[in-house]
């Protein structure tokens, strides 16, 4: 799953400056929990963005999967209708 976080702009609630998000930071909270955050660059107040555990993980590899698929489709599709194109044009 792709991360649409980085390059975002925000505004800190305590310092109020807005700087762009450049990388999320990812720490264990448990053997099972992963805490996803960023730090303002001026006063490096913590923003938590998401947490993920074993279930969450299971379903991004899912959706990963089923991208994956959508893709292959995608471009199969793509090939059978140039193959159709090639075999019908000018009739």
């Amino acid at each position: 799953m792709k991360n649409n976080f980085t390059s975002s702009e925000v505004i800190c609630d305590d310092c109020g400056k807005s700087f762009k998000i450049k990388k999320l930071k990812t720490k264990w909270i448990d053997d099972n929990v992963q805490r996803t955050y960023f730090i303002c660059l001026y006063c490096k107040k913590e923003y938590t963005s998401f947490y993920k555990d074993k279930r969450i993980r299971k379903n991004i590899k899912k959706i990963d999967d089923l991208q994956r698929q959508y893709d292959e489709i995608i471009q199969e599709n793509k090939e059978i209708m140039q193959e159709l194109r090639e075999k019908y044009e000018g009739d």
